[in-house]
């Protein structure tokens, strides 16, 4: 792609293959854009592309999708207010209108969300088979960057995990959870009001103010080295029973196993 040059891709499918095709090697060069169509009230555009060679962006160049995304103060996605957006991992809250998170924190796809005057960030979906080199820039940011709250407390809890994301018993076999300062997290039932039983690589909790409510769920952790308490912080909080009393557990299986074949 020549400097200067512009290229708008829309077409994209979330759950199949990339729509745009490039057959062999992708150059961006220095001053060329590859992006898609918005902001939008819905989600109809984004770069989903598919490059079968290698992939080189220049310095200079950029696939951007810089403030393509939900226009501001869109009432599915961000409050009336002038400060807040619902996101992939944390609500919306302002003049008392609270919006959930959308989507999935482990694979997200959707738009970004904003508060009124401002839209929030596209998406961007590269799939390279050789190699990628990024001297210039790939990005889907806000029109305004969002900072991660850093409170030390906070009036709400990003729910764990997010339907989006699938088969929790396997989805989250490699994941390792970290709950932060003011990290606030609450498991749900799952649909059918059935406990959850959640795979994880490892389970911190990295500060006195980190909270994880585990109602009647279970957390199976994997991993032999993560053990009961090793990376939690003095203070940190888990509640393990819900309205009902019924109990919920974290699991460490054993550093290994005997199998039998008869």
């Amino acid at each position: 792609m020549r400097s200067g040059g512009t290229l708008t891709l829309d077409a994209y499918d979330d759950f199949g293959p990339a729509p745009n095709v490039i057959s062999n090697d992708l150059t961006v060069a220095a001053g060329g854009t590859i992006t898609h169509s918005g902001p939008a009230a819905s989600e109809n555009a984004k770069v989903h592309l598919a490059v079968f060679g290698g992939m080189t962006v220049e310095e200079g160049g950029a696939v951007s999708a810089n403030g393509k995304g939900y226009t501001g103060g869109n009432p599915a996605r961000a409050s009336g207010g002038t400060q807040y957006g619902a996101a992939h991992a944390g609500y919306a809250n302002a003049n008392n209108v609270t919006l959930e998170p959308y989507g999935s924190i482990f694979c997200p796809t959707n738009w970004g969300a904003s508060p009124a005057q401002i839209s929030g960030g596209g998406a961007v979906h590269l799939v390279v088979a050789g190699n990628l080199a990024v001297n210039g820039g790939i990005s889907a940011d806000g029109a305004w960057l969002y900072i991660e709250n850093g409170a030390a407390s906070s009036p709400y809890a990003t729910k764990f995990p997010m339907a989006a994301d699938g088969d929790v018993a396997k989805r989250y076999a490699n994941v390792n959870l970290v709950l932060g300062n003011g990290g606030w997290v609450t498991v749900p039932r799952d649909s059918t009001n059935v406990p959850q039983k959640i795979r994880l690589r490892s389970l911190s909790m990295t500060s006195p103010t980190s909270i994880l409510d585990l109602g009647a769920n279970t957390f199976v952790v994997t991993d032999p080295a993560c053990r009961r308490n090793k990376d939690w912080a003095p203070g940190a909080t888990v509640n393990v029973s819900e309205y009902n009393k019924v109990p919920g557990k974290i699991l460490w299986p054993p550093r290994g196993f005997v199998l039998i074949l008869k």
